[in-house]
């Protein structure tokens, strides 16, 4: 520079040096903020034991996929074909996640989930979708398929993950009740996308941490709908 001895503290080279300083911590406390959100998330949301039920389901999903079984195969002949290997309430839940068909939605045992996730359904009460299953046709059935992409965009399924299950009494299923879970998954996901851009995360990351932040959400329309 001039000749002078420039040091650390020296005003120039603390001028030069002070975009990269406050750069740098910033991305680090991001990424340091979203990942103690997402051990808190964790910690807060249900804490569910593993489902024999659901293993079989998926065991019996992944079968269908190795044998390229038709997606327009009936129940009935996907029973035919695995009579013996599977329970009929077991090929209930493959059949309806790998073809994605509605018809056999109430052949799946939700109750055994519920107990085998360690959630019990209580007496005088059903395993209740949180995001509801199906619904009326019109706005009700609007609004669940509209719910059912948000929480398939994070590979939540919404006929049998037990975050969407909750013991509950049979009723309140109207349109107000799915709209009101609709547009709160909607606000969580939008919320924690932005949070996500801001801490710049990876896509993995992002992805892991909108899912949590919607099995959040769910609890939180799952204490409504038991106390209804």
């Amino acid at each position: 520079m001039d000749g002078k001895t420039v040091t650390r503290d020296s005003p120039i080279l603390q001028s030069e040096m002070e975009p990269i300083v406050k750069a740098e911590p910033e991305q680090k406390d991001g990424d340091a903020e979203a990942g103690r959100k997402l051990e808190d998330l964790k910690k807060r949301n249900r804490k569910l034991n593993k489902s024999p039920y659901l293993a079989e389901i998926d065991k019996a999903f992944e079968q269908m996929k190795k044998d390229k079984i038709s997606k327009k195969i009936s129940y009935k002949q996907l029973c035919a074909r695995y009579k013996g290997k599977y329970s009929k309430k077991v090929l209930a839940g493959a059949y309806t996640k790998y073809t994605n068909k509605k018809d056999k939605l109430n052949k799946i045992d939700y109750s055994k989930i519920l107990k085998e996730s360690g959630h019990p359904v209580k007496k005088g009460e059903h395993a209740h979708h949180i995001e509801y299953k199906k619904g009326r046709k019109g706005k009700m059935r609007e609004y669940a398929y509209k719910a059912q992409e948000i929480l398939r965009r994070y590979d939540i399924d919404p006929i049998t993950n037990p975050h969407n299950l909750v013991s509950a009494p049979n009723k309140g299923h109207s349109i107000d009740n799915i709209k009101e879970v609709y547009e709160g998954l909607a606000k969580a996901e939008k919320e924690a996308l932005k949070l996500c851009d801001k801490c710049k995360l990876s896509k993995k990351d992002k992805k892991e941490y909108v899912k949590n932040i919607l099995y959040e959400e769910l609890n939180r329309l799952g204490k409504i709908a038991a106390n209804r």
